[in-house]
């Protein structure tokens, strides 16, 4: 007898293949011998289906779950899908290789102790950014910059090492100090309509 009453409340898992007819929001409706029913992606499903895909059914309980996509209907991009947040868990070292890395998230962060970049060449657009550091190095062959304002504040000491320096202004160039010291070794030279010193 108990046998029989189990047989009544619960059916006995099975397998099928069946085909995506349609995704819903969050269910979707698959294409089995036995007709059309709808059923939700298991969690560890984490392929999208799409309609046309051939998938493989789990039944039983009176519910039905696609836990694996077995051939896709189209050959665009692969998307891996899940529902709530995502986090990936390595005990080892996680690598991602491929042609070509496009990401784009709202918000983003990233904390790194050590952090190693290695570019032909990088391109990057933003509206702001603000960088701080303790110590920052950087070593080029060539630097050229534009901008329309440029202001900076050293609180201590701004030093200059270069073999030859060249400050031009169209209109104006202005140096304050409380004291100005100008120096050189075989020539100092001014050189306008008006010389103006004291």
């Amino acid at each position: 007898m108990a046998n029989v009453a189990r047989k009544l409340t619960h059916d006995e898992p099975s397998y099928e293949i069946a085909t995506i007819a349609l995704v819903d929001e969050r269910e979707l409706v698959v294409r089995t011998a036995r007709g059309e029913r709808r059923a939700r992606r298991a969690a560890s499903c984490l392929v999208a289906p799409a309609a046309g895909d051939e998938v493989a059914l789990l039944t039983g309980d009176g519910r039905a779950f696609v836990i694996a996509v077995l051939e896709r209907a189209n050959e665009g991009p692969v998307e891996l899908a899940v529902e709530g947040d995502l986090s990936i868990k390595a005990g080892g070292a996680l690598s991602f290789v491929s042609k070509a890395f496009n990401l784009r998230a709202v918000e983003g962060s990233v904390a790194l102790s050590k952090l190693t970049v290695l570019a032909t060449s990088v391109l990057a657009h933003s509206d702001s950014v603000r960088f701080a550091a303790k110590a920052l190095e950087s070593f080029c062959d060539h630097v050229a910059q534009t901008a329309k304002v440029w202001q900076r504040t050293v609180d201590e000491l701004d030093q200059l090492r270069t073999r030859h320096a060249d400050y031009r202004a169209e209109k104006e160039m202005c140096i304050r100090a409380e004291n100005y010291i100008v120096g050189a070794k075989n020539l100092v030279k001014l050189d306008g309509e008006q010389v103006h010193l004291g």
